[in-house]
């Protein structure tokens, strides 16, 4: 199988022809003008209006809101680059219909979907180029811009609500029999940053409570690698349930691990986050039974993965939509891209909050837009072939 396969590969002729570069030549002056152009409009509304009123309000000093705009520009740039390829697609192949070239190259044996292969090449450029920038430039520089508006505004981020955890729960479980049965359950009314307030410690033998344990605070010990539970009391419990002993202390050390810890004292948002730090952070979430949480960053991965993907969508939408037999187009291309633009944004919008509420799954509430589109593009391409 794997013999025949590599054998294929070798068959397959990757040689550019003439109609390739000639359609690649005029794609890329307009595809770079089209990222130059959006880019821009989107940084201009995406973090003007909200900058004036930090300047206005905060004094925000010129040269940190232009620092701003030069770290969020490699995410607005991602942002738009599906958008770009649409755009240039559809003025391309506008051209060449515009000129009969489409009609003159159908005559001659040359199908519309050979037509849409230079452009996909290229899409598919962008769409590693998209992922290696959103992956690894945007999140660190994303991260760098939030923390630089946050000192000049002196802002402790540690202190914001997004960030001051509340309702903390982390369970540990044994398995016993291919089952899972819960051995400890943590909880903590809040983290202020540096400790947990409020404990309350559940611990769990053979599936049935065996200690109560209460405590005002709690604190990691980097040195000891422990939790230290602080004014509290401990209860023992016997298997009938009932109370066998009960002990006040000042200071409790527990082994519970600092999985916790790392959960609550993380104060990066998903957009300062690369994939990897995500599923790391998946990772620590599911021990905590936040369930919402566990969805949101599930949806968070899933388009890391779709958002380049986008690329090879729109550019099919681009292609699609610009050939037309006909001398001229009976649709401006912009007007066009701004429907298609309006439509996929909309949609994107209606999915997500239907996965986030589970009312979908997450792969149709991320992937759905794509799937339009990708059924869209290749509908209308196959109609006109």
């Amino acid at each position: 199988m794997i013999k025949r396969l590599v054998d294929l590969f070798f068959r397959i002729n990757f040689r550019i022809t003439l109609l390739d570069r000639y359609i690649i030549k005029e794609l890329i002056p307009k595809f770079f003008f089209s990222v130059v152009i959006c880019s821009i409009v989107a940084e201009v509304v995406g973090i003007s209006f909200e900058e004036i009123k930090f300047a206005i309000e905060e004094d925000l000093s010129t040269a940190i809101a232009v620092y701003t705009h030069w770290l969020k520009l490699p995410a607005f740039i991602c942002i738009v680059l599906p958008f770009t390829l649409l755009i240039s697609n559809l003025l391309v192949y506008q051209k060449l219909s515009s000129k009969n070239e489409i009609i003159a190259l159908q005559s001659i044996g040359i199908s519309l979907y050979r037509l849409s292969i230079p452009s996909l090449a290229i899409a598919c450029v962008a769409m590693i180029f998209m992922f290696t920038i959103q992956e690894v430039i945007v999140p660190p520089a994303n991260y760098e811009a939030a923390i630089n508006l946050e000192r000049e505004l002196n802002v402790d981020r540690t202190q914001l609500a997004k960030y001051n955890k509340k309702e903390i729960i982390y369970q540990e479980f044994e398995t016993e029999e291919n089952r899972k049965h819960l051995k400890i359950l943590f909880f903590a009314e809040r983290f202020d940053g540096k400790k947990m307030l409020e404990i309350t410690l559940l611990k769990f033998k053979n599936k049935q409570l065996r200690q109560i344990i209460l405590a005002r605070s709690a604190q990691w010990d980097k040195k000891q690698q422990k939790w230290q539970l602080f004014s509290g009391v401990s209860n023992i419990l016997n298997p009938e349930g009932d109370y066998i002993s009960t002990r006040k202390f000042e200071q409790l050390p527990l082994n519970l691990g600092r999985k916790v810890f790392d959960y609550a004292s993380d104060d990066r948002d998903h957009r300062e986050m690369n994939i990897i730090e995500l599923y790391r952070r998946l990772a620590l979430v599911r021990d905590t039974a936040n369930t919402k949480k566990v969805r949101e960053i599930e949806i968070s991965i899933q388009q890391r993965y779709a958002a380049p993907v986008s690329c090879m969508i729109f550019t099919l939408l681009g292609s699609a939509l610009g050939i037309n037999s006909k001398r001229k187009a009976k649709y401006n291309s912009f007007t066009v891209a701004a429907i298609v633009i309006v439509v996929y944004c909309c949609a994107q919008f209606v999915s997500t909050t239907l996965s986030v509420s589970q009312a979908i799954s997450i792969f149709w509430g991320v992937w759905f837009p794509n799937l339009l589109g990708l059924s869209i593009g290749y509908f209308i391409l196959m109609r006109k072939n």
